[in-house]
């Protein structure tokens, strides 16, 4: 379990200038756990433990990337499954409507991003 941890210890200055800048990062992660695991104190299941914080580290494997038309056509099919027009010839107005929200929603992931950091 030692060697283990040494790598995990490793692995996270290797991406991150120290351990208390990678619990910053994973706030999902509490700093104290953190640290009692990789000093091998930790009192509960320190395997767990150390599979989220490989987890986290390593990442939920293949994110995708938003764009603007990705969000607009998942703002659109949950739109079309809750409504039921009389008529559809609303259905074009609300799919430019769709396109300007999606757009306004990557702006402000674009804004969010650059505020992070990211």
């Amino acid at each position: 379990m030692n060697a283990a941890l040494e790598n995990l210890r490793a692995d996270i200055l290797a991406r991150h200038t120290s351990v208390y800048q990678f619990c910053r990062q994973h706030e999902n992660l509490k700093r104290s756990t953190v640290y009692a695991v990789l000093a091998g104190r930790y009192a509960g299941d320190a395997e767990e433990q150390l599979a989220r914080i490989r987890e986290a580290l390593d990442g939920p494997g293949s994110k995708e990337i938003p764009t603007p038309g990705r969000i607009a056509e998942v703002l659109q099919r949950t739109k079309c499954r809750r409504c039921r027009p009389v008529s559809r010839r609303k259905c074009q107005r609300c799919h430019e409507k769709t396109e300007l929200e999606a757009q306004a929603v990557m702006e402000f992931l674009e804004k969010e991003e650059a505020c992070r950091g990211l």
